[in-house]
């Protein structure tokens, strides 16, 4: 759903989602994992993209860069990565040992970022 400034009647931009989790936005489109994969449409509505119908995770550990979308795959335990403009999926770091998904994911230019264990970890480069 998309609430414009000003307004007060939202207005889907995505239906039909199968447990849509973690959330994204750019300046021009939305992303969003879900139970079949990840996906983006145009901010204000469209035509949904899938970006990857990898494992995804079942929290919302997503992140975006301009570049690349980042998840926890929920059959490895990796942190991976795939195009905004689609295509393949790549790891950027192995098993994610006790991460909590529930924490989150975070990227910068150059690192990314996840707790895990009661600490905060880092890769670089991504």
């Amino acid at each position: 759903m998309q609430l414009a400034f000003g307004t007060s009647a939202p207005m889907a931009i995505a239906s039909g989602q199968t447990d849509p989790v973690g959330i994204a936005v750019d300046a021009r489109d939305v992303y969003w994992v879900s139970a079949t994969g990840v996906f983006k449409v145009p901010v204000g509505g469209g035509t949904i993209v899938s970006l990857s119908n990898a494992n995804t995770p079942a929290e919302p550990m997503f992140a975006v860069d301009g570049v690349s979308a980042y998840w926890i795959d929920n059959g490895t335990g990796a942190i991976v990565k795939a195009p905004l403009a689609g295509g393949a999926v790549v790891p950027v770091v192995g098993t994610v040992v006790g991460a909590t998904l529930q924490a989150g994911l975070a990227v910068d230019a150059t690192s990314v970022y996840w707790e895990g264990m009661g600490s905060i970890f880092k890769v670089t480069p991504k």
